[in-house]
């Protein structure tokens, strides 16, 4: 809809597209999924200064800490010698 708007010179209301994109998307899903549009989002209001500091997220992200980091690495060595001593 968007590039067949583009190619012909009609005006879109993009705003109004992407909102109600969002608002099926959120209604649709059976499982809670990430809303689409949320990294541009991010970057307009951090370009227009909108205090988002009040706000809670509601996804549950998880953070690596340099310890699994280092384990994760250790067992990605133990994968590679052991694919290096079945291959001999």
């Amino acid at each position: 809809m968007v590039l067949y708007h583009w190619s012909k010179g009609i005006k879109l209301n993009l705003p109004y597209v992407i909102i109600q994109h969002m608002i099926k998307t959120a209604q649709f899903g059976k499982n809670k999924i990430a809303i689409p549009y949320g990294m541009i989002l991010t970057k307009i209001f951090k370009d227009f200064k909108v205090d988002l500091k009040k706000e809670h997220s509601e996804n549950i992200c998880h953070s690596f800490s340099v310890k699994n980091l280092h384990h994760m690495k250790k067992d990605d060595d133990e994968d590679d010698e052991a694919t290096a001593v079945e291959v001999i």
